[in-house]
């Protein structure tokens, strides 16, 4: 790795030792299609409509000689789908499909630090391996039709129901939105209220949007929690 530039006190600049972190990664990822821009913060390949994206964030919080974080999020979109969204006046003519920030991959929360220059290559390695095992499969889960649906079923985190109906209806398999649907709504208890709730609104606004012919049941209120009365009346 090149030497970060230092201040008047011999510490390494944060800025210069994570812009120095993305060039190693940018290198690393060259040989996978991925070119780098924004220097080396932003890595994208593209494949056919699909584009490809590992977006490295740092923190406002960096302490020189202490803390340099680097965070990776990838990013998938598809230039087809926002032409699709935009024929057929969805609520979004974006061209994006998911994102997901690394950490997720590793199963907690974390950031990885690049401070210490004994353990930035150690660092590096951790981030480029978790990156090619498992952030890059799930971003070429997208371009296969059959993959991100079976995925979708034992990992819900890959795609809201309403995006994932989407997908299918953009990929001409209207017919499995249904069925996705009981299924999903089999496995979790949602209600008015519930985390996804906006997820399940999106969803009848797509099936009226593009005439799916989907019969969705109300969502029921979530059901009140009785609090004893510990102070008496």
């Amino acid at each position: 790795m090149t030497t970060a530039s230092k201040d008047k006190l011999g510490r390494e600049s944060p800025r210069s030792v994570f812009l120095e972190g993305c060039r190693v990664l940018a290198e690393r990822f060259a040989a996978l299609g991925f070119q780098p821009r924004r220097q080396g913060q932003m890595l994208v390949r593209s494949i056919g409509p699909w584009s490809h994206e590992i977006a490295i964030a740092s923190s406002h919080y960096n302490q020189a000689g202490v803390s340099v974080a680097v965070s990776p999020t990838v990013v998938v979109r598809n230039k087809d789908l926002a032409s699709w969204r935009a024929q057929h006046e969805l609520w979004r003519t974006d061209d994006l499909v998911a994102s997901r920030m690394l950490y997720r991959f590793a199963g907690s929360w974390t950031t990885w630090n690049l401070a210490d220059p004994a353990t930035r290559s150690h660092v590096l390695e951790e981030v480029t391996a978790l990156l090619e095992q498992t952030a890059l499969p799930w971003l070429d889960l997208f371009g296969d039709r059959l993959a991100f649906l079976e995925r979708w079923q034992f990992d819900d985190e890959v795609l809201e129901l309403d995006a994932m109906a989407e997908l299918l209806a953009y990929f001409g398999r209207a017919e499995e939105i249904a069925p996705l649907v009981r299924e999903a709504l089999s496995r979790e208890p949602w209600s008015k209220f519930s985390p996804r709730a906006d997820s399940f609104d999106k969803l009848r606004r797509l099936g009226e949007k593009l005439s799916l012919g989907l019969s969705l049941p109300s969502l029921p209120e979530q059901p009140r929690i009785s609090v004893p009365n510990w102070f008496g009346r």
